[in-house]
C-alpha cells in the first residue's frame, strides 16, 4: 500500500543490488569508489494501484486482505488510479500513512485544477511523500498545509487546529535550522516553501513579512546557490525562487547582491525558455531599485534608465512568444485531455507571470524617464493593462488556487494604470479575485506595490 517503505539505499547501490549503509549525505560505498551518491538515507515509498483483493480466513485470524498492485512513480500527468487508489481504499495503519493519504489527495492531478496544490505551487510536491518521516520540519509542515488547505477548500475561517499545526511546524523548523546538518537539507528548505503556502492560504495577520522568504534566502546564500542535488531540489527551487524574488522587490531584509539574484532564478529546467529568460530580467530589479532609492541626482537615474531599457525591450519580445504558446495551446489535440488541460493552464500562467514582469519593468522605466519622453511607455502600459484584463477573464476557469497568480498581476496593473478609467476597471476585477483568498493574505500585494510606487515618485527625475 502507499506509504510502505521501500528502502533507504542510494540509487547506485539499488541499481547494482549492493548493500548500502544508507549514511548521509553519501554512503560508504560511493565514498570509497568516488561516485556521486544520490538518495542515500532517504525514505522511499511505493505508490500502488489497487487491482483486487484476495480474502483468506485462517484459524488464527478472522481475515487477511492482500492487494494485487503495481508500483508507480508520481508524475505531473499520472491519473487518479495510478497515484492514490490504495490511499483512498485501504485503511491507514499509522499517523504517517494517514497524513500521506490526505496529502496525496490534495496534490493528485485531474482536469479540475481549481483547488490542486501541486498545480498551484509546483510539481516538486509529488516527491514529498517518499521523503516523509525523515525530517521533522517537513512532516509538521505537511500537516500544517493539509489543515490550511482543508479550511481553504471549505471556505472556512482558519481553525484552531490549523493555527496549532502551523505553530508546531514553525517550532520544528526552528529546531532544524538550529541543527547545522538539518539546516542544509533539501527537506528543510521544502518545509520553508510549504509554510509559505500556508501563509498564502491562511493569510498573515498582524505582520508585514512572515520571515519565510528571508529564511529561504539565507539558506540559499549559505549554500552559495550551488546547483540542485537532484530533480526534487531543482523543482523545489524553481517554485521557491518566485516567492523570494517578488518579496525581494520590497523587503530590504532579503540582502542578496546582484549575482546572488541571478543565481537564485537560474535553473536548467527553464534557462532556454521565454519564461526563464523573463525571470532573469526581473532578477535585476531588486538591485536596481535599491540603487534608485539611494540616487541623489538625475545623472545616476539616467544610468539606471540605460540599464533597464534594453531589458524592457527584450522582455516585450519574450512576452509575445509566451502569448503565442498560450494561444496555440488552446487548440491542442484532445487525445490526452489531462495533459492538454495542464499544458493550457501552464502556458496561461506563464503568460500571466510574463505580463507581471513586463508591467514592472515598464513601471520602473517610466519612473526613470522624463515625462516628455514617456509617451510611448504610457501607451505600452495601457496595452499591458488591456492584456491583463483579458487574461483575468480567461483565467476564471481555474479559480481559486489555479489562478491565484492573477492577484499580483492585477495588483501591478492597478498601480501601473495610466488613468483613472483603467484603474477603476482593473480594481473591479481585482476585488473580485481577492474574494478567493483571505483578505489579509491579499492586502500585502497592494500595500507593498503602493509603497514602491511612492518610493519611485520621489526619484530625482520626479516623473514616476
Amino acid at each position: 500500500m502507499p506509504g510502505v517503505p521501500s528502502g533507504k539505499a542510494c540509487e547506485g547501490c539499488r541499481k547494482l543490488k549492493k548493500k548500502c549503509d544508507e549514511k548521509t549525505p553519501s554512503c560508504s560505498r560511493c565514498i570509497r569508489l568516488g561516485l556521486e551518491c544520490v538518495g542515500s538515507g532517504q525514505q522511499r515509498y511505493k505508490f500502488q494501484s489497487q487491482q483486487a483483493f484476495v480474502v483468506a480466513r485462517t484459524k488464527k485470524t478472522n481475515s487477511q486482505t492482500k492487494a494485487l498492485s503495481t508500483t508507480s512513480q508520481p508524475n505531473p500527468f499520472c491519473n487518479e488510479a495510478d497515484m492514490v487508489a490504495s490511499f483512498l481504499r485501504l485503511p491507514p495503519s499509522s499517523k504517517t500513512t494517514i497524513l500521506t493519504s490526505q496529502y496525496v489527495q490534495a496534490i493528485q492531478l485531474t482536469t479540475n485544477l481549481k483547488y490542486n496544490l501541486a498545480w498551484a505551487y509546483g510539481f516538486f510536491m509529488f516527491e514529498i511523500p517518499r521523503r516523509m518521516n525523515e525530517n521533522e520540519a517537513l512532516d509538521t509542515a505537511v500537516n500544517a498545509l493539509i489543515c490550511s488547505h482543508s479550511n481553504f477548500c471549505a471556505r472556512q475561517a482558519v481553525s484552531a487546529e490549523t493555527l496549532s499545526s502551523y505553530s508546531r511546524a514553525l517550532r520544528s523548523l526552528r529546531h532544524c535550522l538550529d541543527d547545522p546538518g538539518k539546516a542544509s537539507q533539501t527537506e528543510t528548505l521544502c518545509a520553508v516553501m510549504l509554510l509559505l503556502i500556508c501563509q498564502n492560504l491562511n493569510g498573515a495577520e498582524g505582520q508585514r513579512w512572515s520571515g519565510h522568504c528571508e529564511g529561504a534566502a539565507k539558506i540559499l546564500k549559505a549554500r552559495s546557490f550551488r546547483k540542485p542535488r537532484d530533480g526534487f531540489e531543482a523543482q523545489l527551487l524553481l517554485s521557491l525562487r518566485g516567492s523570494v524574488l517578488f518579496e525581494g522587490l520590497f523587503n530590504e531584509n532579503i540582502e542578496l547582491d546582484p549575482q546572488d539574484w541571478i543565481s537564485l532564478v537560474g535553473s536548467d529546467l527553464d534557462q532556454d525558455l521565454p519564461e526563464g529568460k523573463l525571470m532573469r530580467y526581473l532578477a535585476n530589479v531588486p538591485s536596481i531599485l535599491r540603487r534608485a532609492r539611494a540616487a541623489t541626482n538625475a545623472d545616476e537615474i539616467a544610468i539606471l534608465r540605460g540599464e533597464v531599457k534594453p531589458m524592457y525591450e527584450a522582455s516585450q519580445k519574450l512576452l509575445l512568444q509566451v502569448h503565442k504558446q498560450w494561444t496555440d495551446g488552446r487548440t491542442l489535440d484532445a487525445n490526452n485531455v489531462l495533459r492538454n488541460v495542464i499544458l493550457h493552464a501552464y502556458f496561461q500562467r506563464a503568460y500571466g507571470i510574463g505580463l507581471l514582469i513586463v508591467i514592472i519593468l515598464n513601471w520602473v522605466l517610466r519612473a526613470f524617464t522624463p515625462p516628455f519622453d514617456a509617451i510611448e511607455l504610457i501607451a505600452d502600459s495601457t496595452n499591458l493593462v488591456t492584456q491583463t484584463l483579458e487574461l483575468a477573464q480567461a483565467a476564471n476557469i481555474y479559480r481559486p488556487l489555479g489562478a491565484g497568480y492573477m492577484l499580483i498581476v492585477l495588483s501591478a496593473a492597478w498601480i501601473a494604470a495610466s488613468n483613472d478609467n483603467e484603474r477603476v476597471t482593473v480594481n473591479d476585477l481585482l476585488q473580485d479575485y481577492r474574494q478567493d483568498f483571505p483578505v489579509r493574505a491579499t492586502d500585502k500585494f497592494m500595500i507593498e506595490l503602493r509603497w514602491m510606487a511612492e518610493q519611485l515618485q520621489y526619484l530625482p527625475v520626479g516623473c514616476a
